[in-house]
């Protein structure tokens, strides 16, 4: 079970899609997700964040 759970299993399912030899971690952050935007409000929100921080910047 050890080598089927190692990090190496890990790294060579993820990075080589050898399934039988490992397994991948998902969900990992799924309890950090507070909400779930719409594309526009993303974007709206990054745009936001983009000009508060050139302001920022500028100062």
């Amino acid at each position: 079970m050890k080598n089927y759970i190692s990090g190496e299993a890990n790294r060579r399912y993820i990075y080589e899609g050898k399934q039988e030899e490992g397994f991948a971690w998902a969900g990992q952050v799924s309890m950090r997700i507070k909400d779930i935007p719409t594309v526009q409000e993303l974007f709206d929100q990054i745009t936001k964040e983009i000009h508060m921080i050139k302001q920022k910047w500028n100062q």
